[in-house]
């Protein structure tokens, strides 16, 4: 979050995504990369685009009964994080 104050306009932050989504240390929120879909054939390749990483460790945290106390504690906390942000109603969005 630190960079995120440094950057003083759009296009700063723009780089600043393109920089972390090629970079293979740290979080990133979307990841771009190209893959070889057979092994062998240059010219058989695919362009990718993965989401950052979930809040939650895994996606079974968002879907199983077992989990629900810490899904209704993350939930919370990024209604708390929202409400810092200035985000109205944020309880509500972080319930989408």
């Amino acid at each position: 979050m630190r960079i995120l104050r440094l950057l003083r306009d759009k296009a700063e932050l723009i780089r600043e995504l393109f920089r972390s989504s090629t970079s293979r240390r740290g979080p990133r929120l979307f990841r771009i990369f190209v893959e070889n879909r057979r092994q062998g054939s240059p010219t058989n390749i695919s362009p990718n685009i993965e989401q950052g990483g979930l809040g939650l460790p895994n996606e079974s945290y968002y879907r199983e009964s077992k989990h629900d106390g810490i899904r209704t504690a993350y939930v919370t906390h990024i209604g708390k994080m929202l409400s810092l942000a200035k985000i109205p109603n944020p309880q509500q969005v972080a319930l989408k």
